[in-house]
């Protein structure tokens, strides 16, 4: 009797093992999805636009500062207008610059965070539509120390989310 009970027990062990479903596990390379992200890419032009727009303004606060400067350094009697003027301009750049700057860092992070939500959501998506039980991801930098290559689903990710993009857009 004993010895039956431990022979069913194994069957219903080895029953139950054989009835689970394989585990589907990807791994995506994280630097190369975001980089060829198409979003990433437009909100980087936009960016990099700003940025030149900013560099401008801060271009001619920085120009009319050495006129005045040079202006002032040629004089023997400075006139008392032209100092004021060259604090004024000077501390106007200053502002101007720290503002851009913060503004600049804001930007960025607001730009990196919505890049991330929409990958992170376009792999969610992926990964139900594909059978994924996990999608690993990986950065180089010890997340995914090694996997074989045919678990790497990088570029069929990087073809979804793009698509899933235009899609929506």
């Amino acid at each position: 009797m004993r010895q039956s009970l431990v022979v069913a027990i194994l069957a219903l062990a080895c029953l139950s093992i054989s009835c689970q479903r394989a585990t589907k596990t990807g791994y995506v390379d994280n630097v190369k999805l975001y980089n060829e992200f198409e979003l990433k890419k437009e909100l980087e032009t936009t960016f990099q636009e700003m940025r030149m727009e900013n560099q401008n303004s801060l271009d001619s606060l920085k120009r009319e500062l050495r006129v005045l400067a040079e202006y002032l350094d040629t004089q023997k009697e400075q006139d008392p207008e032209k100092v004021i003027r060259f604090n004024n301009v000077r501390q106007e750049f200053l502002e101007t610059q720290e503002s851009l700057e913060m503004r600049e860092q804001e930007l960025s992070e607001e730009y990196t965070n919505q890049v991330w939500l929409h990958i992170n959501d376009y792999v969610q998506a992926y990964a139900k539509e594909e059978g994924y039980d996990y999608v690993l991801g990986g950065t180089g930098q010890g997340n995914v120390m090694y996997a074989e290559e045919d678990l790497d689903i990088t570029e069929d990710l990087i073809a979804f989310i793009n698509k899933k993009y235009r899609d929506e857009s």
